[in-house]
C-alpha cells in the first residue's frame, strides 16, 4: 500500500460548473465509507468510453474520509502493485493531478431561494451519496464531476461547459420523492404543477367546508345542551313549586331539594310525595278544638245513640279508646280490627 498523508477536497458546497451544488449536512456516506473505491478520471468498467483494461481498474482506495466544515477530505492510498496506479501516484507526489472528483449520488433537492449562492441556476442537492471518487486533472469542484442519472449509469460534467439535463434530471428528483404525495392527492406521476395546485386547492376548500361544517355542528350541540338544561331546570322547578305549594316543603328548602332533583329527578319526586302536607299551627289549633268539642259530644251519647246517628265512624278516627268502649256498649263484644 501507498498511503499518502495529503488531504484532497472530493467535494465542497460552492457551485459546481453546471450550476448546483451540495450541502454537507445531507452527505450519508455509509456506502463510501464501505468501498471507498478510488479511480482515475471516473474511468471503471461500462463507463462512459472504451478505455485502457488497466485504466478501467481501481487504482487504489481512500481512507480517513471525513467532512470538516463545508468540505468533504480524504487521503488517497494507491495500489503499489498496480504500474498505472503508481504513474499516478507519482504525478500527484510531484503535483501534477491536485485534484479529485466524486461520483454523486443525489437523493433529494430543495430549490429554496435561501439556499443559492451567487452563480447557482440549478437546485441545491440536500441530501447524496458518493458512488466512487476520482483523482481528475482539473481541480476541486469546477471539474469533471459524475453524476448518476435515473438509469444508474455516469454522466460526464466537464469544467467547460454547462449540462441543463443534469439541472433537469436534479429536479426531476423533486418529483420522484413526491409520487406517494401524488397517489393521496389522486393524482398520477404525470400529473402537471397546475393539476397539483388545482388538486391541493380542491382539497383546501374541501377542509374549509368540513371545518365550517364541524362549527356549525359544534355550535348545534351547544344549543341543543342548552335547551335540554333550560327544559330539566323547568321541570325541577315545577316540581319544588308543586311541592312548597301542597306544604310538603318550605321555599328555604327550595335549593336543597332543587340539587337532590339535578342529581336523581325521579327519586327525589318519589320522597316529596311520600312528604305530608304541614299543617299551620292555627289549623292544627281549629282540629284540636272541633275535635275536642266531638268527643266531649260523643261521650254524653250511648254506644248505640253513636252508631244509630253515624257518629261512630267518626269516634273512631278522634280517640280510638273511647270508640272501644261505644263499640262494646253498643254491640255487647269487643271491637276486632278487620
Amino acid at each position: 500500500m501507498s498511503q499518502l498523508n495529503l488531504d484532497f477536497v472530493l467535494i465542497d458546497e460552492s457551485v459546481v460548473m453546471n450550476g448546483f451544488r451540495v450541502l454537507m449536512s445531507g452527505a450519508q456516506l455509509g456506502n463510501f465509507l464501505q468501498n471507498p473505491i478510488m479511480l482515475f478520471m471516473h474511468n471503471r468498467a461500462g463507463g462512459l468510453e472504451p478505455v485502457a483494461d488497466n485504466v478501467m481498474l481501481a487504482i487504489g482506495k481512500w481512507y480517513d474520509i471525513r467532512i470538516e466544515g463545508n468540505k468533504l477530505l480524504a487521503k488517497p492510498d494507491f495500489d503499489d502493485d498496480d504500474e498505472f496506479a503508481q504513474k499516478i501516484q507519482r504525478k500527484v507526489e510531484k503535483g501534477y493531478y491536485n485534484a479529485a472528483s466524486i461520483w454523486l449520488d443525489p437523493i433529494d433537492i430543495s430549490e429554496d431561494p435561501n439556499l443559492m449562492l451567487p452563480g447557482q441556476i440549478g437546485p441545491t442537492v440536500t441530501k447524496w451519496g458518493v458512488l466512487e471518487a476520482s483523482i481528475v486533472d482539473v481541480p476541486n469542484c469546477r471539474n469533471a464531476l459524475a453524476i448518476r442519472n435515473s438509469l444508474g449509469k455516469k454522466i460526464q460534467l466537464t469544467a467547460n461547459e454547462v449540462n441543463n439535463d443534469i439541472i433537469q434530471l436534479l429536479r426531476n428528483l423533486k418529483f420522484k420523492h413526491m409520487n406517494k404525495v401524488l397517489v393521496k392527492l389522486g393524482l398520477t406521476e404525470q400529473a402537471t404543477e397546475t393539476e397539483i395546485s388545482q388538486r391541493i386547492d380542491e382539497l383546501l376548500a374541501s377542509q374549509q367546508r368540513l371545518q365550517k361544517v364541524e362549527n356549525e355542528n359544534q355550535q348545534l350541540k351547544a344549543e341543543v345542551l342548552k335547551l335540554k338544561q333550560e327544559k330539566e331546570k323547568q321541570r325541577i322547578d315545577a316540581l319544588i313549586d308543586a311541592a312548597i305549594k301542597d306544604k310538603k316543603i318550605r321555599e328555604s328548602d327550595r335549593d336543597k331539594y332543587a340539587k337532590l332533583a339535578a342529581v336523581d329527578f325521579e327519586t327525589t319526586r318519589e320522597l316529596i310525595d311520600s312528604l305530608q302536607p304541614a299543617q299551620l299551627l292555627s289549623e292544627q289549633f281549629k282540629n284540636y278544638s272541633q275535635n275536642s268539642q266531638k268527643l266531649s259530644r260523643f261521650a254524653q251519647k250511648s254506644g248505640r245513640e253513636l252508631y244509630l246517628s253515624g257518629e261512630l265512624e267518626q269516634l273512631k278516627s278522634i280517640d280510638f279508646g273511647l270508640f272501644m268502649e261505644k263499640y262494646k256498649e253498643a254491640f255487647g263484644v269487643e271491637y276486632v280490627e278487620k
